[in-house]
């Protein structure tokens, strides 16, 4: 695998000029310590060929610190996947009210620990109301989260609302069916698997 420190230096090199997406498929990039991948990402931020960066994954990078990076870099993104790092309430809301996010069509916070908390703040967020991608699967989301994303003021245009591996019960299920029908991912894939024999 590419380290991240080499990834870093591919990124601002003349090749890179003008790249509107970038995946970092972190989770095959060795890094010797955390303290050291937290540098790189935050190198990330200053790298003038990045400036027009529609589209990033920095999934499983194995830093809480990269919802951080997103927010300093104030890309003007489209896509946006954060999976796998170990995201909490805090970072979900330093993304959920990042202004200069406002244009994100695609979120994947999956496998984090988003959290009923976070999941009531991106339900809340005018910057994530526009999604029509939204991936919270295995995030500890339970009914108090679920029920605060189907009353949402936002969040109509939603094509995909994955909430997979969470602790919701039916009341929350029903919730999220009732306000977006088939949109919805859940380990229960709809009402009609219930009465099935």
């Amino acid at each position: 695998g590419v380290r991240f420190a080499e990834a870093a230096v591919l990124a601002d090199t003349p090749t890179f000029a003008g790249v509107r997406a970038l995946g970092l498929e972190c989770w095959t990039m060795r890094v010797e310590s955390s303290v050291r991948r937290r540098e790189y990402l935050h190198a990330l931020t200053s790298m003038e060929n990045l400036r027009g960066l529609e589209a990033i994954d920095l999934s499983t990078s194995r830093s809480r610190h990269v919802a951080g990076v997103v927010v300093a870099a104030g890309w003007r993104l489209r896509q946006l996947f954060l999976g796998g790092n170990d995201l909490g309430e805090r970072e979900t809301a330093l993304i959920a009210e990042a202004a200069h996010l406002a244009d994100l069509g695609g979120l994947d916070l999956s496998v984090n620990r988003v959290g009923d908390g976070g999941a009531v703040t991106i339900a809340r967020s005018r910057v994530t109301a526009g999604l029509s991608v939204l991936n919270l699967s295995n995030n500890r989301i339970g009914d108090r989260g679920a029920i605060a994303l189907a009353e949402s003021d936002g969040h109509g245009d939603v094509r995909r609302l994955d909430l997979r591996r969470n602790p919701i019960s039916l009341r929350g299920l029903t919730a999220l069916w009732d306000r977006f029908g088939d949109r919805v991912q859940s380990d229960i894939d709809n009402r009609s698997t219930l009465w099935e024999d």
